[in-house]
């Protein structure tokens, strides 16, 4: 969503919606507003971990951008894949996780199981 104001994210949100109706998946499908928020919970008890996506319920979507005091995106991108196989977008100072109805909610389980490790330990060590 770069370039857009923080008023069009309502718009966009609904526009997806939109795009989501047309391939034939249901409004509220649980993959697109169970996992997201319940990412956004985790992600919220966990010290060193940060929430960057807004959190208002009218403002979400099923992307949340977050990341790992102490870690670049790219790192926290890299090390998801590496231990979990989790394929996020590195963004700035952290990663773009998108919740959908391709996602299962062990995908958000291992995420948050990793997670405080890597705030706590940071990355791996290659050798």
């Amino acid at each position: 969503m770069a370039g857009q104001s923080a008023g069009q994210a309502p718009l966009l949100s609904a526009e997806c919606g939109v795009r989501n109706a047309e391939c034939g998946v249901p409004q509220g499908a649980p993959g697109t507003w169970h996992l997201a928020p319940r990412l956004r919970a985790g992600l919220r008890e966990i010290p060193g971990a940060a929430v960057y996506s807004r959190l208002h319920p009218e403002l979400t979507s099923a992307t949340t951008n977050w990341g790992i005091r102490g870690l670049s995106g790219a790192q926290l991108m890299d090390e998801l894949w590496n231990r979990e196989r989790i394929r996020v977008r590195a963004s700035g100072e952290g990663v773009r996780q998108c919740c959908h109805i391709y996602n299962s909610p062990s995908e958000v389980d291992r995420v948050l199981a990793l997670a405080p490790t890597l705030a706590t330990h940071g990355v791996s060590k290659s050798g």
